[in-house]
């Protein structure tokens, strides 16, 4: 089938959980003999360079500015405005003559899902990974309101119980979790780890921590940097890599983070965006991976690092909470926005019983491997096509 993957996030412009999300399900999906194409309807070009292997069309609509300090109908409305920018792009879409439209926005999407309603005979389907939806399904008036902008769509996917919420939204809600590839994001043997990580300029004894977060309000970095300036640990060195994209819209948050990171008495490296080839060295060379999420799917983050054999640290948020229920004592949660919680959870990965060992790791990603890849989640997504089409 021809499908139309229709997202504002992706590879070419960042690097995080849905552009992560939309690009492996494409791919997966081409792997099972169908037609996927992404269209961007964020404006900009390309920063990074997207995989070859799933076609990119960029639609490049105008935007209307975000300051950091707003309010949820505010923003609401602002992307519904972009959404309708986007809209005179929607030609290219109908184009292509697509079976199914995969939306992978909320605000923004509805004005181009009412248009191609219109226009296309396609089952619109949608996927709910966003913040935005959390926050205002939170209250009554707001589940009315995220009811209202899911109409469209035959069916909705959620990443996690949270997001597949059936009272906050129209169509029929099914949870398909996030997913991994075992063939990238795997556990190293410990001469190939020490090999990898003097190529990062890490000795073999460091205790590294990663942090695969967007510098961005909802992802909790903030709190994790708050963390960090306390935390003085004795006995080993300790890094903390940040490997995520800031963008000019949360430009004042981030430099609210890099003013709690100075004068940590840990070394702090801030790597940015981290292309998606990159990723899996990072996560074999780390000894923890902190997800500190105020609100999250089911974290893509997460689930690589468990993929690579590497424990994490997260918040009791949204997805979490249900991959928690999968993962055991590999994965460690607590309180969301607490940075007392989170230096506690990283004194505890400290102690000497968590030192990396190879056969453990081997061990969690046998575990994770039997309940999350990728090419199952493209199965999951595909039968809910066949069923918005029946």
């Amino acid at each position: 089938m021809r499908i139309a993957m229709v997202t504002a996030a992706y590879l070419d412009v960042g690097v995080g959980g849905v552009e992560s999300h939309v690009y492996e399900v494409s791919r997966q999906l081409r792997l099972r003999g169908h037609d996927p194409i992404v269209f961007r309807t964020s404006s900009g070009a390309a920063r990074l360079r997207p995989p070859a292997d799933v076609p990119l069309v960029v639609l490049r609509p105008g935007r209307l500015p975000s300051p950091y300090q707003r309010s949820p109908v505010t923003e609401v409305a602002r992307r519904i405005l972009n959404g309708f920018q986007a809209v005179g792009q929607a030609d290219r879409v109908v184009g292509t003559t697509p079976d199914v439209v995969h939306f992978h926005d909320l605000c923004e999407a509805l004005p181009m899902a009412l248009w191609l309603r219109r226009r296309l005979p396609a089952a619109q389907v949608w996927t709910n990974h966003l913040g935005e939806f959390l926050a205002l399904a939170r209250y009554p008036a707001g589940r009315t309101v995220t009811r209202l902008l899911t109409a469209p769509y035959r069916l909705g996917i959620g990443p996690s119980s949270e997001l597949a919420r059936q009272d906050a939204c129209r169509p029929p809600m099914r949870f398909i979790s996030n997913g991994y590839d075992p063939a990238r994001f795997y556990p190293v043997s410990p001469a190939c780890r020490a090999s990898l990580r003097a190529g990062f300029g890490l000795d073999p004894d460091q205790f590294v921590v990663l942090v695969p977060r967007r510098w961005a309000p909802t992802k909790g970095v903030l709190h994790f940097a708050h963390a960090v300036r306390r935390w003085v640990p004795s006995g080993r060195t300790a890094t903390v890599l940040f490997a995520g994209s800031g963008t000019d819209r949360y430009a004042a948050y981030q430099e609210e983070v890099r003013r709690a990171l100075a004068g940590a008495a840990v070394e702090v490296r801030t790597l940015g965006a981290v292309a998606t080839a990159d990723m899996p060295a990072l996560y074999q060379v780390t000894d923890l991976t902190v997800v500190p999420s105020l609100k999250e799917a089911t974290s893509l983050s997460a689930i690589e690092s468990l993929g690579c054999g590497v424990p994490v640290l997260g918040t009791r948020v949204g997805g979490l909470l249900d991959l928690g229920d999968a993962c055991g004592d590999c994965l460690t949660l607590v309180r969301p926005g607490d940075p007392d919680a989170l230096l506690g959870g990283l004194s505890m990965f400290f102690r000497p019983e968590y030192r990396w060992d190879g056969e453990r790791a081997a061990q969690i990603a046998a575990e994770i491997e039997k309940r999350f890849s990728w090419a199952s989640v493209a199965e999951s997504v595909e039968r809910v096509y066949l069923e918005a089409m029946a």
